[in-house]
């Protein structure tokens, strides 16, 4: 059984500074994505340990679309997982960042997203963002999004349509009514044609009420070559 959440809201300021520095790919240094805030949302793991998830708001800063989760060329936007004491967790303390939607238009908002469950308690998160221009990556229509109340926790369901290319997934970040972040959720399965979907579950503490609104992406997740 999963344990009470804790919801950690880190200091903007702080992560900005490495932003600025990290957020590039290639010879010319400038800033490509910009940091609006992250959000640490982690509760006791089954085994003692700490599970949880890492949502960080960002924006586009380019003239271009950008991907903001390079991952290869000795580059990974990632976050690494801090104990008390402000140091990288032992272990497995770096956790690869996805982002949603996969591309951001000039000035386009997104989020980058991971799961995580470690052995030890995380206390804080830093984040480093490696983006770089990219072509423009397909959108996926979801339509018929509704939340769900399972034995788990709070789920959703819908439908995902496409073009057929591929497959595709659709994930979820549930907003407070300040707008801000409380837990994401994502398919239970890759979709292979247009159908329903579900998701279960956002994070342990997220209920119903405390949902004032759901950002819903669907993502392609295998396109033809």
């Amino acid at each position: 059984m999963r344990g009470a959440a804790r919801r950690l809201t880190l200091p903007v300021r702080a992560l900005l500074a490495a932003v600025v520095v990290l957020a590039t790919v290639g010879c010319s240094p400038r800033e490509l994505v910009v940091l609006d805030g992250s959000e640490l949302i982690a509760w006791e793991s089954a085994e003692g340990g700490t599970a949880g998830q890492i949502i960080v708001s960002i924006t586009s800063a380019a003239d271009a679309v950008v991907d903001p989760d390079v991952f290869g060329r000795d580059a990974q936007t990632s976050a690494v997982l801090l104990g008390a004491d402000g140091e990288p967790l032992p272990g497995a303390s770096r956790i690869q960042l996805h982002a949603v939607p996969q591309t951001l238009e000039p000035g386009e908002s997104g989020y980058l997203i991971a799961d995580f469950d470690v052995p030890s308690t995380v206390a804080d998160i830093r984040v480093e963002i490696r983006a770089d221009e990219a072509n423009p990556r397909p959108r996926i229509d979801v339509t018929g999004f509704t939340l769900v109340a399972t034995d788990d926790g709070v789920g959703a369901e819908g439908l995902l349509e496409w073009d057929g290319s591929g497959s595709a997934v659709a994930r979820g970040i549930a907003l407070d009514e300040d707008g801000q972040p409380i837990g994401f959720v994502g398919t239970s399965e890759v979709r292979y044609d247009a159908g329903a979907f579900t998701m279960c579950c956002f994070p342990p503490a997220v209920t119903r009420d405390s949902i004032a609104e759901v950002v819903v992406f669907g993502i392609q997740a295998i396109g033809e070559s």
